[in-house]
């Protein structure tokens, strides 16, 4: 999102209106705000309507200025350059504020994009996340637990893990319901020391046993849907910090339904206890299937999506590495038909559908980021990484980072319900899909996982009554030691608002736009560079505005 700094002086132009009382005044005076983001030598201007632009050419140029731009013709707005760096700000002012065609004038102000880039070294490497709108939901959450406080976990089906990367230890999932290395299954659930999660080719919780071949595959995996954000290192996952419940497989379909019951007996066991034992598993993710086979084979593996769905648990399958209908043709699991499955395919860097990922109209539900990613490797490396199973933990670390969405009625409302939130958060995703051509007819949703348009529809369960009732300045009075004050609000119309600040003689001083944040605090900050004296705050919307008055004090 990006919000423009609109620092605009009325100049000769009569208002009559109301602010606490009933005002006469020609707004007339300088801006106050000269000395913010501005670090272009551009001038944003409003000619009066019946202002000759020919003639004014001459003057602007006299005065070392000249149209780099014409905004709207019909408005008269335009972009003026300085061309002389010899002359002050102050000097443009003087001749802006008092040459009689201009209606307003403000400094062209440089925008940034408000997105959370976290400060791992190979960030610059991930073009998926990005592509996927996570940039921009980390402004709100980066993941890792719910508004109650529940720790979310993913469980990760793969073959095998370098549980030990430093990029991943910290957020993979302890069994503390275990004693590690004891000899003893101290939670009593037929495995002892699973205090990693379980390795089900070696009955133990290393994950990274030799030999075995899996261990690449699961630990990029790994990396994409929970990699440590913003430590300074390697890469980050689509979460930050959640918790990944490592389950290494061997590869037979039997290894693949236990590890997916010892998801299950993990989430009862926490439900059970409110949280004391067990895990807050929200997802499973699995990369590894059987392709060009039917669903009436596999029963048990397919059934197995309904048990951990009654529980509140999305499924997360990739669909095969190769170019063909799976509609037709079939694969397993991503053609179970299990409303609580989510299938997915493999998108290269250009929104296309990669040539080797299978699809399907009615099997595939969206297509995410997959070729080219680059990600946690063994051994503390990191590398590219590719296929449908760099595409799907894309979309597992995404229901994760829904979660973590700093709306508690949201959650109560899936612990009291979870299989019915959680196919609504299914549709949520599918629905908010970047629609792309190349996907029409290829996945059920015809888009990309976009996660960002999961956001504004789990907001509903967040909103306030009022349109925009209470508004509050923090601190007020102000000290002239105080660099900024804040405003405080309460709204549910996400719309356009706007700030406008106004001295005692009804002078316009400041005005802003911005959209209210989705889930954030609703405050506004505003730099602190008035005079001593007392002001009036407006705060509005399409639907309706408040008035707060501000003291200032010396």
């Amino acid at each position: 999102m990006f919000v423009f700094s609109s620092i605009r002086v009325l100049l000769r132009m009569t208002i009559f209106g109301e602010i606490i009382g009933i005002i006469l005044f020609i707004l007339v005076c300088t801006p106050l705000w000269s000395q913010m983001n501005i670090p272009t030598n551009e001038w944003i201007i409003r000619l009066h309507n019946d202002s000759n632009l020919t003639k004014l050419q001459t003057d602007f140029e006299d005065a070392s200025l000249r149209i780099r731009k014409t905004i709207s013709k019909k408005h008269q707005i335009y972009v003026l350059e300085s061309i002389d760096l010899s002359k002050s700000t102050d000097q443009y002012i003087d001749y802006l504020a008092t040459h009689p065609s201009i209606l307003y004038y403000q400094k062209n102000h440089r925008v940034e994009q408000r997105s959370q880039v976290p400060n791992d070294t190979n960030f610059n490497k991930q073009w998926s996340l990005d592509r996927i709108g996570a940039t921009n939901f980390w402004n709100t959450s980066t993941g890792g637990v719910t508004a109650l406080g529940d720790t979310i976990v993913v469980a990760v089906i793969d073959s095998g893990f370098d549980h030990l990367h430093e990029d991943l230890y910290e957020n993979v999932w302890k069994n503390h319901g275990e004693i590690p290395n004891d000899g003893i299954d101290n939670d009593g659930n037929g495995k002892k020391d699973d205090y990693y999660g379980w390795n089900f080719r070696y009955k133990n919780d290393k994950h990274h046993q030799t030999p075995n071949i899996g261990i690449p595959h699961g630990t990029s995996v790994a990396g994409i849907i929970g990699g440590v954000g913003n430590n300074g290192i390697g890469i980050t996952g689509v979460n930050w910090n959640v918790k990944m419940m490592l389950l290494s497989v061997k590869g037979l379909e039997s290894d693949i339904v236990e590890a997916y019951f010892y998801i299950l007996e993990q989430r009862e066991l926490y439900d059970q206890t409110n949280g004391e034992q067990g895990a807050f598993v929200v997802a499973s993710t699995i990369s590894l299937g059987i392709k060009r086979v039917m669903p009436e084979d596999f029963p048990v593996w397919c059934d197995m999506y309904d048990i951990l769905g009654e529980k509140g648990i999305l499924n997360v399958g990739a669909t095969a590495n190769d170019h063909y209908d799976v509609d037709i043709e079939g694969d397993i699991p991503t053609s179970c038909t299990s409303d609580f499955l989510i299938t997915v395919t493999n998108s290269d860097q250009n929104d296309e559908l990669e040539f080797m990922a299978g699809f399907g109209k009615q099997s595939i539900d969206l297509a995410a980021p997959g070729t080219g990613s680059f990600t946690t490797d063994p051994n503390n490396k990191y590398d590219d990484f590719g296929g449908t199973s760099a595409a799907t933990p894309h979309v597992a670390g995404a229901i994760a980072l829904a979660y973590a969405l700093p709306c508690p009625a949201y959650i109560e409302a899936y612990k009291n319900d979870p299989a019915t939130m959680a196919l609504a958060l299914k549709s949520n995703l599918l629905e908010g899909t970047d629609q792309i051509p190349s996907f029409e007819s290829k996945t059920l949703s015809g888009g990309r996982l976009n996660i960002s348009n999961i956001s504004r529809s789990i907001r509903t369960y967040c909103e306030e009554v009022a349109l925009l009732t209470t508004m509050k300045v923090v601190p007020n009075p102000i000290s002239k030691e105080d660099a900024y004050f804040e405003i405080q609000y309460e709204t549910i119309n996400y719309d356009q608002h706007f700030v406008k600040i106004y001295n005692s003689l009804g002078q316009l001083q400041f005005e802003d736009y911005f959209f209210p944040p989705d889930f954030n605090e609703k405050t506004y900050q505003v730099p602190n560079r008035l005079l001593s004296g007392m002001y009036y705050v407006v705060l509005g919307n399409s639907r309706g505005n408040v008035v707060s008055e501000l003291i200032f004090v010396k």
